[in-house]
């Protein structure tokens, strides 16, 4: 299910993007690092604040209304990559300790 809601200064708008472009916008003003982007491939939108550039989301998206049959290993495969990304983060901030 789609909710639309009317958020000033984004219009009428999918609550879960506008929250998502919210959230993103924050983090970034304040220093933070985005890790889990994934590609968008196989997925089927007009447009969603959370793309990056045309093949890639920030964050995974989860379709459970259109491609439920997709989910478990959308999933499974990020969360293994969020996985590699955040080792790899911590990995550099100890050798920046060092």
């Amino acid at each position: 299910m789609t909710v639309q809601v009317d958020i000033p200064g984004f219009g009428q708008v999918n609550a879960q993007n506008a929250a998502t472009e919210a959230t993103l916008k924050e983090v970034l003003a304040n220093g933070g690092t985005i890790i889990g982007n994934w590609p968008n491939e196989g997925y089927e939108f007009i447009e969603s604040k959370a793309s990056i550039d045309e093949n890639t989301l920030y964050g995974l998206a989860l379709d459970e209304d259109n491609q439920d049959e997709y989910t478990y290993d959308r999933v499974k495969d990020w969360a293994g990559q969020i996985k590699d990304e955040y080792a790899s983060i911590l990995s550099k901030e100890v050798n920046d300790l060092v």
